[in-house]
């Protein structure tokens, strides 16, 4: 089975978290699925893989392989879409929208692990 870098980032975030639901070290589930923890540090970094190095590692983790699963919702799609055609509006200073958007998900990243973001707020958003 051939997967595209979309579906290998996916499923590599996926096998990422439950590894650290099990609380198994990347040297712990190498021995489990019997591969090299450089194998698992390329799923987990959503790199490709021999398929049956992959098929070892989700055995490993109990997880399931459904590659018409493995993709984004349409509405991350959707988002993706509409925020790279706003970059590439900007023409010549499309670096600086670029950089603009990754500070704006960076800062949103560091608000919600800090307990300061919506999320961990019980109170309803305004509007």
């Amino acid at each position: 089975m051939t997967w595209d870098e979309r579906q290998r980032t996916i499923f590599g975030a996926r096998a990422l978290h439950r590894r650290r639901e099990l609380r198994l070290s990347n040297a712990e589930l190498a021995r489990s699925a019997g591969v090299s923890t450089g194998v698992v540090t390329k799923i987990e970094h959503g790199r490709p893989v021999r398929d049956s190095n992959l098929e070892a590692v989700r055995k490993a983790l109990s997880l399931e392989l459904d590659q018409a699963d493995v993709r984004y919702p349409d509405e991350v799609e959707l988002v993706m879409t509409a925020v790279a055609e706003w970059i590439l509006s900007k023409g010549s200073q499309r670096h600086l929208a670029a950089l603009e958007v990754i500070r704006f998900i960076v800062a949103r990243g560091a608000s919600v692990h800090n307990g300061t973001g919506p999320e961990s707020s019980s109170s309803e958003p305004e509007g």
